[in-house]
């Protein structure tokens, strides 16, 4: 369907229920569109809408006006803009700040750069209940209420007008018509949701070895061990002739295979391992032979260079990352896929990747890609590429999941890959970090905790997925001082015992985009003491935490607080004192605590003891562990499924309600998968 506005006409369509693109007529196909990252159909339901001279007016479904759009396109660029009412708030946009969840009297660049931006997701949804996603790679603007208290404008030099407005009844709606529309955040395998431990970068076969042999001794459970650059024969080696060090991991030229190699000890410890890997390789060589083109561009002498801002904030201090622009690669083979290089190292037991920054988070602007893009529209698509042609890569070749962690992306990185904050830490910024992305429909998030800050091992532990990353230091958990060793152990055995509620909440995620780590406003869209909590968010459904509770810290009529806890009641889950909601309090963890951590009254959680990983099991004895409400019942959930292979996708799990009333457990069950296990449930009271 077309439409004119100001005499220039635009094309409709619906590719999801509650959402209507709108784009330039006859526009060229952009790069989103073009590599499959938006869908193509235009079977969806338009929401209620209005056409009123130049501008489009949205509807909720009483009718009522909730926002209206105008565009506006010349030689000078495009420009969208949507009214903001008083009192209107306004989040997303992924990791392109760190200061705050409301985005209202903010302007933004979106554009993927070193540690200030390293994932910008053009998505923003109102608490109105609308939504808008910008369908370009093109550097472009958010100017939300900044430069017009009451107006949003999104605008850009390059390319051309193409937005997807969404309507939905609350923040929950708007993410699942969302992520629906670009992607619902992959099922990891079950072990991606232990504990990632990464080796010193100087580490070789012996010490991997030693490493795990000190997880098992230690009983500090882990599922991944992970090598940095210095496992290559050459550091920072970008090419596809990659190969081990060979001195510091030798295996036999003549017995590259098998349980003899240092890899086949990795795996008879029950730990998967993971390789480094940077890249500068183009890889829309082979995005265009998917396509079935097999001509490309010729390679350019040189194009018009540029650069951006070093950031001076960085965490760790990488000298590849001094140089804020990269030249022409010399490595690209266009008749090779990326990914085909490395099946070699997953023959040899390889069952996950980081990507680092270096380079794709770099400028390119001498470049010209082989799909014919500049850097100007290939630099924001460029971690797209590359997490896609990792993930889809290793599971085509496998049959599995796969786990590739990625610091960089855009629209859609949740289909592919987990993130984590990069070279950033694991403090205070990493956590609104990590809820800006959650408001984006990205649910596999983490960052490096911080061994050494009992707050951050709070927080670390209770992310979508964790990880400790030693890189060029000794942040080994046995190495700290004997109290800080046993908290360490003990916030690793919570995150394990609470596993199967954490995969619960992964798979929901999958099912709808609602994200495992969830900044309160998500969940409690009407109060407005959330409406911009940066020191506390829910943990799936029924776990509140509370972290870095200093930074909350203020005193009202004499008295100080540092901790709201919403409407309800709420269970600390570590003594199981019973508090009312709707109220601030002051609150001090208990000895060996380093944060909050609540539960909604009436939850049922399940659990399993702990053991020394996750793996490949799945378990046949449950514990549920009950907070009862006020009339003495709880309930709660459960999902399985084989938690390795792809087979979750056409439905293979088996779902599980628990309700608990009157002293006693009751579950039903629907579904099946293969190798499924017969479960025993057993109750737990509160604070046991």
């Amino acid at each position: 369907m077309k439409i004119t506005i100001e005499e220039k006409e635009y094309e409709i369509t619906s590719p999801v229920a509650g959402a209507m693109r709108i784009r330039s007529a006859g526009a060229k196909e952009n790069g989103l569109d073009r590599y499959g990252f938006l869908p193509k159909t235009d079977g969806g339901r338009f929401p209620a809408h209005e056409i009123r001279g130049d501008r489009v007016i949205f509807k909720d479904e009483s009718g009522e006006e909730i926002t209206s759009l105008s565009l506006a396109a010349d030689a000078r660029g495009w420009r969208v803009e949507f009214p903001l009412r008083p009192g209107e708030r306004l989040y997303g946009l992924g990791d392109v700040d760190r200061t705050s969840l409301d985005k209202r009297g903010g302007r933004y660049r979106m554009w993927v750069t070193d540690v200030k931006s390293y994932r910008p997701i053009p998505y923003l949804m109102s608490s109105r209940g609308w939504a808008v996603a910008v369908n370009t790679t093109f550097e472009h603007f958010f100017d939300v209420g900044a430069s017009r208290g009451d107006a949003l404008v999104v605008s850009g030099r390059a390319s051309v007008p193409d937005v997807t407005v969404f309507t939905g009844k609350d923040y929950a709606e708007l993410l699942e018509r969302y992520t629906a529309y670009a992607g619902r955040p992959a099922l990891l395998p079950r072990w991606a949701m232990g504990l990632t431990f990464v080796c010193n970068t100087q580490a070789d076969a012996r010490e991997l070895i030693d490493d795990g042999l000190n997880f098992r001794r230690e009983d500090i459970p882990c599922d991944i061990l992970g090598l940095e650059p210095g496992w290559m024969e050459k550091n920072y080696d970008e090419s596809v002739n990659k190969a081990w060090h060979p001195e510091r991991f030798y295996i036999p030229y003549y017995a590259t295979v098998g349980p003899h190699t240092f890899l086949g000890a990795v795996a008879r410890l029950k730990f998967k391992l993971s390789l480094w890997l940077c890249c500068d390789y183009d890889i829309t060589f082979f995005e265009e032979r998917l396509l079935g083109n097999e001509k490309t561009e010729e390679r350019p002498t040189e194009l018009n260079t540029g650069g951006y801002e070093t950031a001076a904030d960085r965490f760790e201090e990488d000298e590849h990352f001094v140089n804020p622009s990269r030249k022409m690669d010399t490595e690209t083979d266009p008749e090779q896929g990326w990914f085909e290089h490395l099946k070699k190292f997953v023959d040899q037991g390889v069952s996950a990747f980081k990507l680092d920054g270096a380079y794709q988070v770099l400028d390119h602007p001498d470049r010209l890609y082989g799909n014919g893009m500049t850097d100007k529209e290939a630099h924001n698509l460029y971690p797209l590429l590359l997490a896609k042609q990792m993930s889809l890569g290793f599971s085509d070749y496998t049959g599995r999941r796969s786990m590739i962690y990625t610091p960089s992306g855009y629209t859609g990185i949740q289909r592919f890959a987990a993130t984590w904050t990069g070279d950033t830490g694991g403090g205070f910024g990493t956590l609104v970090s990590m809820l800006n992305d959650g408001m984006c429909g990205h649910s596999n998030v983490s960052c490096d905790l911080d061994v050494f800050s009992r707050e951050s091992v709070h927080f670390g532990f209770l992310q979508g997925w964790s990880q400790l990353n030693s890189w060029n230091y000794w942040r080994h958990p046995w190495l700290l001082e004997e109290e800080d060793k046993e908290i360490f152990r003990e916030y690793d055995k919570l995150r394990y015992s609470l596993f199967p509620y954490i995969y619960t909440a992964a798979v929901q995620a999958y099912e709808t985009g609602m994200p495992i780590m969830r900044a309160l406003p998500l969940m409690y869209p009407e109060d407005g003491e959330v409406s911009n909590m940066l020191s506390e968010y829910m943990f799936g459904d029924s776990l509140l935490v509370g972290v870095f509770l200093g930074r909350a810290e203020t005193e009202k009529d004499g008295v100080k607080r540092n901790l709201y806890l919403p409407a309800g009641a709420w269970f600390d889950f570590f003594t199981g004192e019973k508090y009312d909601g709707g109220q601030w309090i002051y609150y001090v963890p208990p000895k060996g605590r380093a944060g909050a951590l609540f539960v909604k009254a009436g939850s049922a959680i399940p659990t399993v003891e702990p053991g020394k990983y996750i793996g490949d099991r799945t378990f046949d004895e449950i514990l549920v562990r009950v907070w009862p409400d006020g009339d003495g019942r709880a309930s709660g959930r459960m999902v399985e499924d084989d938690g390795v292979t792809l087979r979750y996708r056409d439905g293979e799990y088996r779902k599980t309600a628990i309700r608990y009333e009157d002293g006693r457990l009751a579950v039903e069950q629907e579904g099946r998968y293969e190798g499924m296990p017969e479960v025993r449930f057993r109750v737990i009271p509160a604070g046991h």
